[in-house]
C-alpha cells in the first residue's frame, strides 16, 4: 500500500476565528493547494486510478482534501476524528482493509504529520503548507514503511505552473 501524508493549506490566522478548530483555509492556502493537487497529479507520483482520501475534520484539512477530491475527478472524501487527534493507531487499524494496490491520502496536521513519519520510516519531515510525502507501507498491521518521496507544496506548484504553462493553462 501507498501512503501520502498531506499537511493542509495555509489557513487563517488563530485570531480570526473564535475557535482554532474553526480555522478555514485562505485564499492563498486555497490557490497553492489547487496548484499542488496539479503538481501530484502531473509528477505521477500518486496513482490517481486507486486514491482513498482522509481527512480531519477540521475545516482546513477538510477543505484541502475537498480541492484534492475534485482535482484528481471528484473522488469521496472520509472525516476522520483520528487524524485532527493524532491518532495513528487507530487509522493504521483502519487502513488494513484497503485493498494492497491502494494509495491512501490523508490530510491532516503538524505535528501530528511529523511524528507520523518518524515512527512509520524513521525519518523527520518538516510537512510545510500543502507539503506531502509518499511512503511505501511492506507491514500494513504495523504501519511500517519506507519513505519514498517528500515534496514541499512550493515545488508542486512549481511543477503545476511549468505543465500548465507548456499545454497554455492558467493557474
Amino acid at each position: 500500500m501507498e501512503l501520502i501524508l498531506m499537511r493542509h493549506g495555509k489557513a487563517e490566522s488563530p485570531s480570526s476565528r473564535i475557535s482554532e478548530s474553526q480555522r478555514e483555509l485562505t485564499p492563498t492556502g486555497r490557490r497553492r493547494v489547487q496548484e499542488a493537487a496539479i503538481g501530484l497529479a502531473r509528477s505521477r507520483l500518486i496513482d490517481l486510478h486507486n486514491v482513498t482520501i482522509w481527512s480531519s475534520p477540521l475545516p482546513r484539512a477538510l477543505q484541502t482534501a475537498q480541492i484534492l477530491a475534485e482535482a484528481w475527478g471528484g473522488l469521496a472524501v472520509a472525516e476522520y476524528e483520528a487524524v485532527a487527534r493524532g491518532d495513528l493507531e487507530t487509522l493504521s487499524a483502519g487502513w488494513t482493509v484497503l485493498s494492497p494496490g491502494y494509495s491512501l491520502v490523508i490530510v491532516g496536521h503538524e505535528p501530528y504529520l511529523s511524528s507520523w513519519a518518524e515512527r512509520i520510516a524513521g525519518v523527520y519531515l518538516p510537512f510545510k503548507r500543502a507539503s506531502a510525502a509518499g511512503f511505501s507501507i511492506r507491514e500494513v498491521q504495523s504501519g511500517k514503511g519506507k519513505l519514498r518521496w517528500y515534496i514541499t507544496g512550493k515545488t508542486l506548484a512549481h511543477i503545476a505552473a511549468v505543465d500548465l504553462t507548456q499545454t497554455g493553462m492558467q493557474t
